[in-house]
C-alpha cells in the first residue's frame, strides 16, 4: 500500500507526462525544484545537467521536431530507494532535424524508462530518462 507522499508523488509524475502531452514546457519545469538535475542517459554527459537548462532544452527541441509527440506511461513503480519508476511509450512523427538525426519525416516509438527523486515539498529534485538510442535513430531513418 502506497503512503500519501507516495500518491502526492505518482501526482506529480502523472503531471509531467500530462503537461508533456500538451507540450508545455513551463508547466513540466514548474514540477521540478529550482536545483532539480537531469540525465538523459543514452547522451552522456552532454545529456546531464539542470533541468532548467539540458531539460528546457531537450524537451522544447524535442516538442519543436515531433510536434504530434505524445506519451503513454505503461506502468510505474516505487523501488527499494523511493524514487518513483515509470516504464513509458513515446512515439511521434519527426519534421525537423533533431539532435544529430536528419528530418525523414518518419515516425518513432520508443519505450523509455524514466526514474523520479523527490524533495520533501513534492517537487521532482532529479529525473533520470533511458531509451534504446540505437533504435530510435534506426526508427528514423538516421545511424546512432
Amino acid at each position: 500500500m502506497e503512503t500519501s507522499i507516495q500518491l502526492q508523488e505518482h501526482a506529480a509524475a502523472l503531471n509531467f507526462f500530462s503537461r508533456y502531452n500538451e507540450r508545455k514546457i513551463e508547466k513540466m519545469l514548474e514540477l521540478f525544484s529550482p536545483s532539480a538535475v537531469a540525465a538523459f542517459i543514452p547522451l552522456g554527459d552532454d545529456g546531464a545537467g539542470k533541468v532548467e537548462g539540458i531539460g528546457r532544452y531537450l524537451w522544447t527541441g524535442l516538442i519543436d521536431s515531433f510536434p504530434d509527440i505524445s506519451n503513454t506511461i505503461k506502468k510505474s513503480r516505487i523501488d527499494q530507494h523511493g524514487s518513483l519508476i515509470c516504464e513509458v511509450n513515446i512515439g511521434g512523427t519527426q519534421v525537423k532535424d533533431f539532435a544529430g538525426i536528419p528530418n525523414k519525416g518518419l515516425r518513432f516509438n520508443s519505450d523509455h524508462i524514466f526514474i523520479f527523486r523527490f524533495n520533501e515539498q513534492g517537487l521532482i529534485e532529479s529525473i533520470s530518462v533511458n531509451w534504446d538510442h540505437q533504435d530510435l535513430c534506426r526508427q528514423l531513418g538516421g545511424e546512432a
